[in-house]
């Protein structure tokens, strides 16, 4: 008798919501409650759930929240948080932010960011997002991921957005805190900068690791004092990073960390120090590392004295005194042993010194095929001969890969950079030019890292696409072949109408993976008539 009654509650409930609906009228809100309650499959609560979110109703709103903990579908419980942002009242996107921690499971997750990008569309971002940055438990993590990475950072909403990244760097989600570190990596503020520094003191090595990461890319003047923090962390990988990062500095603090870290208990920060040492080119140090080997207790003097001989060539051992009497002598005319070559952005070799540049690389379908490159690319040095044969075996997509992930990685923050792939057609990763922050570039790699070669080799239509990239001042052409697609297909053609609507404008440097007598002359005369290299890999 019980579920007949409630069959029949139930049937009379859809037909007054069918009836709404033929009138043109939205969903009553009591109505598909009853109907919601009395429901006892997936399909009929998942349908019920939709029109729910046609109502605009916060009856419904404050059902779905009481309900939320009782229902235990994957299913159903994605759609509550789908009708909760259709709903589309800011009590609606407040419940959303509360039943957030959902997004935390398995079936349920994927939805945080489509349902994030749709409150976006309807003007609820801000009500969402003040509700859900104020949670602090790491059940929220992946909502708050999403939310950092979805938050505008540029244009009029960038501080408001600020405020936000600032109170999810609080949150006890290690996720969410380096997910805030990420977007606050695209802001180009003072206060952007404070917070990200304040973190290379966070308690987990991958947030404090990353913050130093995002540091490495701004300008040294701005960043010393964060880095010099992260040296005296307690997480290896930090003070890694950190001295990387600091080691061309110029700071008398930084002298006396790294004559510190000399000593460190770890065998590769000691290495790493020393060859830093060497990178500040400053004598004085020999001096102040004497005297950290007079001073040392036992187990560190080894340390000095091994920094001691790395720097100067001189074997004293542990012997201070011997150290002493010889820089006496010597410190007037010492000087150091050459620094390392400064690291800096290069694409095949050749160095990337333009802070506007697009890279169009060659995806067509022979760029899967082996190639032996003519010479070896720079590279650590090796003395192993079939080391050395064997890395020039390549196969020309992974190298044009690998030359272009190093580039981009190599990419100061200030400089603005964008990538386009080709076969038949071109694919832009973004519409524009966009600063070298570490997000950009991170989502820059994972573009590269997807593509696969297929078609053919349409550089005409591709090359106008990147000339007409506002502020480009350089391009980096790479291909294997000839263009045999596209609006103009004859090499020399191609150079005059690139040349004559470039008009020098833009720098056009090309690489030639494997060319033929003709490919070469083509790649060449481009590179020429528009101030650029040719390079023939």
């Amino acid at each position: 008798m019980t579920s007949y009654r409630s069959g029949l509650l139930l049937g009379i409930a859809i037909l007054a919501v069918a009836t709404s609906l033929a009138q043109g009228k939205k969903p009553d809100a009591n109505s598909l409650i009853k109907q919601f309650k009395y429901a006892s499959n997936t399909s009929t609560k998942f349908n019920i759930l939709v029109q729910m979110g046609r109502t605009g109703d916060d009856r419904v709103t404050r059902f779905l929240l009481r309900h939320f903990p009782a229902e235990k579908a994957p299913t159903i419980r994605r759609q509550i948080l789908w009708t909760l942002a259709q709903i589309g009242t800011k009590a609606s996107a407040a419940a959303l932010a509360e039943l957030s921690y959902a997004f935390e499971e398995p079936k349920v997750s994927s939805a945080a960011k489509p349902i994030i990008r749709f409150l976006r569309e309807k003007g609820l971002l801000w009500v969402f997002a003040e509700h859900l940055a104020q949670k602090r438990s790491p059940k929220f993590a992946t909502a708050q991921s999403a939310l950092a990475e979805l938050l505008p950072t540029q244009g009029e909403d960038a501080a408001r957005s600020l405020k936000l990244l600032k109170r999810l760097l609080r949150s006890r989600s290690y996720e969410a805190r380096a997910a805030a570190l990420i977007a606050l990596s695209d802001v180009d503020s003072p206060d952007a900068l404070k917070l990200i520094g304040a973190c290379v003191e966070d308690k987990v090595e991958r947030v404090a690791h990353l913050a130093v990461m995002i540091l490495a890319d701004r300008p040294l003047s701005d960043v010393m004092a964060y880095l010099l923090k992260a040296l005296s962390s307690r997480h290896r990988k930090v003070v890694l990073a950190a001295i990387e990062a600091a080691k061309w500095g110029s700071s008398g603090e930084l002298l006396k960390r790294l004559c510190d870290l000399v000593a460190h208990k770890d065998e590769e920060v000691r290495r790493a120090a020393r060859e830093a040492l060497l990178c500040q080119q400053i004598p004085a140090v020999v001096g102040m590392l004497i005297e950290r080997l007079r001073k040392a207790a036992q187990r560190k003097r080894s340390h000095f004295a091994e920094a001691l001989k790395f720097l100067t060539k001189q074997e004293f051992g542990e012997d201070w005194k011997k150290w002493q009497r010889w820089w006496a002598e010597a410190k007037e005319t010492f000087r150091m042993p050459p620094p390392p070559q400064r690291a800096r952005a290069t694409f095949f070799g050749t160095a990337v010194t333009s802070n506007r540049v697009i890279f169009v690389i060659d995806v067509s379908g022979s760029m899967a095929q082996r190639y032996r490159l003519k010479k070896p690319l720079p590279m650590k040095t090796t003395t192993d001969a079939q080391a050395a044969q064997k890395a020039l075996e390549v196969i020309k997509i992974e190298m044009a890969k690998k030359e272009l992930i190093k580039a981009v990685s190599g990419l100061p923050f200030d400089a603005k950079f964008n990538i386009v792939f080709y076969n038949h057609k071109f694919h832009a990763w973004r519409k524009g030019l966009q600063r070298a922050s570490y997000r950009n570039k991170q989502a820059a790699i994972n573009f590269v890292k997807k593509f696969k070669p297929s078609g053919r080799t349409n550089i005409y239509d591709t090359l106008m696409f990147a000339l007409a990239n506002k502020g480009v001042d350089t391009i980096y052409l790479l291909s294997d072949g000839l263009p045999n697609t596209g609006t103009v297909t004859d090499p020399n053609a191609i150079v005059e109408k690139i040349s004559a609507h470039n008009r020098q404008r833009v720098v056009i440097h090309t690489f030639g993976f494997g060319l033929g007598a003709r490919g070469r002359r083509f790649m060449e005369e481009l590179a020429k008539r528009n101030r650029g290299r040719f390079c023939d890999m």
